[in-house]
């Protein structure tokens, strides 16, 4: 569990730094390990709509 909110936060950092592809992988390998996990399910969500929002 502790790993788990320190990778989320690594995440964040990720995300606020422009490094998208770094966190999805991140968010992805949490969901692996429990897919069950809304947070990284909702951070997946919003890189995707970063990303959208890059290509408009």
């Amino acid at each position: 569990m502790l790993q788990a909110g320190l990778d989320r936060s690594i995440g964040i950092t990720l995300i606020e730094t422009g490094q998208l592809d770094e966190a999805e992988a991140i968010y992805r390998q949490l969901l692996a390990e429990n897919e069950n996990d809304e947070k990284s399910r909702n951070e997946l969500a919003y890189i995707q709509k970063l990303r959208n929002e890059r290509n408009n």
